[in-house]
């Protein structure tokens, strides 16, 4: 898990996570990460970047993990398969701020449901 959030810290802008540490972070903190990380992916995936290009930088990050890179990719999969590219910019904020808002429901799920 520890590898998982490091690899969502690399593909977030460093003004947002300066000087923390990933195993002080809360789970909130955590949570927040993947879903800046949602909306950055879909931000990215309006702005004409190619899954190609997605499925590279996730490569480059992680490169030493493959079950990291596995899941990465299919979350961009996810993204590029099931979100229309709509040309409405209105209709872009509407995917981007919904499909980072589920994410972080997942991940807040996920944490809850892992406590002993």
């Amino acid at each position: 898990m520890k590898k998982l959030l490091i690899i969502f810290i690399l593909f977030t802008p460093s003004v947002l996570l300066a000087d923390v540490q990933v195993s002080a972070m809360s789970i909130n903190e955590k949570c927040k990460v993947w879903e800046q990380r949602a909306s950055d992916l879909v931000f990215e995936y309006f702005d004409g970047v190619s899954r190609e290009d997605q499925y590279k930088k996730i490569d480059i990050a992680a490169n030493s993990d493959p079950e990291i890179k596995l899941f990465m990719k299919k979350q961009v999969d996810g993204v590029y398969d099931h979100i229309p590219f709509v040309q409405n910019i209105e209709m872009r904020d509407y995917f981007q701020e919904g499909y980072a808002r589920e994410i972080y429901k997942a991940c807040i799920n996920r944490y809850v449901t892992e406590k002993p």
